[in-house]
């Protein structure tokens, strides 16, 4: 098996993971089952670590939508089978009637290589309630081919990470305006890279974004003990975290940030996420 389909493995696992957490009322996703291939129960402790991953990426999301009243845009890397497009869109925050929610306009670009981008775009061509949701003018707003999906503020792109020209080029043809205010989200995507690729698009996305974020959620601590089991396992996979040496710390990572061109970085692990951050009546619920 080589590396790429390995990683691309790892989506499949993302979403079996979120479905056994919908189906035990962690959190609410009614679109999760169309990706899913099969339905397997994970254990509370993985639960518990999707519902703490899920939650707080959401919180900073949805903070930056309804900031500052601005059309914006959401940038999500390595998007695999992401449902946050068809979550709001179902809100009413994608292009408000009304601002009741706090939402302005914004659009989503998911990018992800494509043999995912491929089966992403071939399973909301089949099911009409997501192809609804995307437009229901969908034969004239909607343009689906082999390269992925566009519509006026959904587009669904293949791209290989390795090179930060063609991440930059697809966008701008998807029409990405680089001025707006920008969120770019990676989950479990930048340490599958080289550093030296990974770093790139940091660099990028802070020269480029002029008023923009980046939420990174990845695995730290290789070298402890459960760090290294986790290392092991993920290499007899042949997913080899290749980046997660190189910034094995929180302040690692904070350098990093700043080095690369961002003026400031903060990080916390996900247990002070979990005892500090997150709802103390869903953590306890």
């Amino acid at each position: 098996m080589s590396s790429e389909t390995a990683v691309i493995g790892t989506n499949d696992d993302a979403t079996t993971c979120k479905y056994s957490c919908v189906q035990k009322g962690y959190w609410t996703d009614p679109y999760v089952l169309f990706f899913c291939k099969e339905t397997i129960k994970r254990p509370p402790l993985i639960n518990r670590g999707y519902y703490s991953r899920v939650a707080v990426i959401n919180a900073l999301m949805r903070e930056f939508l309804k900031s500052n009243g601005e059309h914006k845009q959401l940038v999500i890397l390595g998007a695999g089978f992401d449902t946050t497009y068809f979550q709001l869109k179902k809100a009413n925050a994608i292009e408000p009637e009304d601002e009741s929610a706090g939402y302005k306009r914004f659009d989503i670009y998911e990018v992800d290589l494509p043999e995912v981008v491929h089966k992403k775009r071939m399973i909301i061509n089949k099911q009409a309630e997501l192809k609804n949701l995307i437009s229901t003018e969908w034969d004239t707003q909607v343009r689906s081919d082999a390269n992925g999906l566009h519509s006026p503020n959904y587009h669904l792109m293949s791209v290989d990470l390795h090179s930060v020209q063609k991440l930059n080029d697809t966008l701008v043809q998807a029409g990405i305006n680089k001025s707006l205010p920008t969120m770019f989200i990676s989950e479990c995507v930048l340490v599958y890279l080289k550093p030296e690729y990974s770093d790139e698009i940091v660099r990028w996305s802070a020269r480029e974004f002029p008023t923009s974020g980046f939420a990174t959620y990845e695995q730290i601590r290789p070298n402890d003990p459960f760090g290294m089991v986790m290392m092991d396992n993920l290499e007899k996979r042949g997913c080899p975290l290749l980046g997660a040496r190189a910034y094995p710390t929180l302040d690692s990572q904070m350098k990093r940030y700043v080095s690369l061109g961002w003026k400031s970085c903060e990080a916390l692990d996900m247990l002070d996420i979990y005892n500090r951050i997150l709802d103390s009546k869903e953590v306890q619920r």
